[in-house]
């Protein structure tokens, strides 16, 4: 009875372990894989071949400030009797700032007054004297060396005249110094001093004197930005720039690149280099300190056709996603693609059409070359099961074609692709009039996904710019990125390799899908 009993226990447990292991699964497919076989990748999102505008720009962040910060200070020391601006006033060229006391400077500008004066004076009686002293020494009335003591007398009062002068001019400009004025028109930034301070004149402290405020023109503002090392050679002085703050986000603010200066940053092993731009501020909005991203206009093409980035594949990609949801390449009659209905698609081959019945779709296979035409023959695999396409892909292809040339013809080869890469490190968007081959996703004319060969020239951040293959008003699709297809693809096999899990069956095949002969098509259950 005991060992019944144990027995029964184990058995629980395993049965517990099973059910546990088993429900675990069954949640982990929930999540990770679609709820519904019949959701696929859901509704595709639509794009249209639009006209717009194509701009490169290289995005930063910086804080505005002053071009040009200048502090005020006073040639004359003592007290501010008045000092009528206060932070935040704009100010014109020549208003007051400050009135400092002048009782000494007028006491000292009469002292030097009187000084001038008096040499005056002792000039014109040196003068005279000197003259009768020659005209008695010509008569033999003094002796010479009379003559040359009335002669040293007149330049000694000569020179005193001088010195009385130049103290006069220094006694007036300390008085006018007392009254500060506005050297051009600006805004007060810093107010340091009051009315009643003492302060140190900045012409005979030795400290430099005491500032009274600090003002700036903020007609226009300087932005500096780190901008990384792989952009700073599109970057140079005159490229127009666009920057936004928080305070006006729906404005944008234009200025020019005035300088990139020569010495890196380098933050967290991060190389930059800064770049200082002029921003315009007629109207007064910005303010210094405001934090602002900053667009470097590089590039710019208005008025051409153009579709969303993420509808634009290379055509190595384009092919890897078309064998990946079983379409067909277009063929020489121009049709071709899969039965999927507009609406949804599904990666393990099922696809519905608009009235909810379930499509078949082709099982042959094609390819693309490295140049995005049709190349190689058909692949014969059918069903979910993948199968080597008769091209294979344009890297592949491109490395068996190298393997197999002459010396001759990889040194040509080899000189072609160091071309191609000079010509992308200095143009990498295109704004040259570089052309490109790529593929599209659409709607052929029976309602079906096919992919569509184009040519494509400069793009940014957004679009890109189609020079052939395609109509201003076409609608393109917006697949998922291949990554993520590839990534769904291995689950999906990895959870169908796996029996007792509901609602999949056993085996290596896409649940619902049969096993095609060389060319046929898997029927969807």
């Amino acid at each position: 009875m005991k060992k019944r009993l144990i027995k029964l226990i184990k058995t629980s447990v395993k049965l517990a372990l099973l059910v546990t292991l088993g429900v675990g699964a069954w949640y982990a497919y929930r999540i990770y894989m679609p709820t519904e076989e019949d959701d696929g990748l859901g509704e595709m999102p639509m794009a249209i071949a639009a006209v717009r505008d194509i701009t490169v720009s290289v995005e930063a962040t910086g804080v505005l400030r002053p071009i040009k910060i200048v502090e005020i200070k006073s040639k004359a020391s003592g007290e501010i009797l008045e000092m009528p601006v206060e932070v935040g006033d704009f100010v014109e060229a020549g208003d007051l700032i400050a009135q400092v006391d002048t009782k000494i400077l007028d006491q000292e500008l009469k002292q030097v007054q009187a000084d001038y004066e008096s040499a005056v004076v002792r000039l014109d009686i040196g003068r005279n004297q000197y003259e009768r002293s020659q005209i008695l020494f010509e008569q033999d009335l003094i002796s010479e060396n009379d003559l040359e003591t009335s002669q040293q007398n007149f330049s000694s009062a000569q020179g005193q005249l001088l010195r009385a002068e130049a103290s006069l001019a220094l006694a007036k400009e300390r008085l006018a110094g007392a009254t500060v004025r506005a050297p051009s028109a600006g805004t007060i930034l810093v107010k340091s001093v009051e009315e009643g301070q003492i302060i140190a004149s900045s012409t005979n402290n030795v400290s430099g004197g005491t500032t009274l405020v600090q003002m700036a023109d903020l007609s226009r503002l300087q932005i500096r930005t780190l901008v990384d090392e792989v952009d700073i050679g599109q970057v140079h002085s005159g490229l127009a720039v666009e920057s936004t703050v928080e305070a006006f986000a729906d404005e944008r603010f234009l200025g020019e690149v005035m300088m990139i200066e020569p010495q890196a940053v380098v933050q967290q092993s991060v190389t930059t280099f800064p770049v200082l731009s002029q921003i315009d501020n007629t109207d007064g909005k910005l303010l210094p300190g405001m934090n602002a991203d900053v667009s470097i206009v590089i590039g710019r093409k208005p008025g051409v056709l153009t579709v969303p980035n993420e509808a634009v594949r290379t055509p190595s990609d384009g092919m890897e996603v078309t064998r990946m949801l079983g379409l067909t390449p277009p063929g020489d009659d121009g049709f071709g693609g899969s039965d999927l209905g507009r609406g949804r698609v599904d990666i393990g081959g099922e696809g519905r059409g608009d009235g909810g019945g379930r499509g078949d779709f082709s099982a042959q296979r094609g390819s693309f070359d490295g140049g995005g035409r049709r190349g190689g023959g058909r692949g014969g695999g059918g069903g979910g099961d993948r199968a080597s396409d008769g091209g294979g892909s344009g890297a592949a292809d491109m490395r068996a074609r190298f393997a197999s040339a002459s010396p001759a013809d990889r040194q040509r080869m080899t000189a072609a692709f160091r071309g191609a890469a000079e010509t992308l490190d200095r143009d990498p968007f295109g704004l040259g009039g570089r052309r490109e081959d790529a593929v599209v996703f659409v709607y052929d004319e029976l309602g079906r996904i096919t992919s569509k060969n184009i040519v494509v020239g400069a793009r940014d951040w957004d679009n890109t710019e189609v020079l052939e293959g395609l109509e201003a008003g076409e609608e393109v699709l917006l697949l998922p990125s291949t990554s993520l297809l590839r990534s769904q693809d291995r689950l999906r096999s990895w959870a169908q390799g796996r029996s007792g899990i509901p609602g999949i069956g056993g085996g290596g095949r896409p649940s619902g899908m049969g096993r095609g002969g060389s060319g046929g098509r898997g029927r969807g259950r």
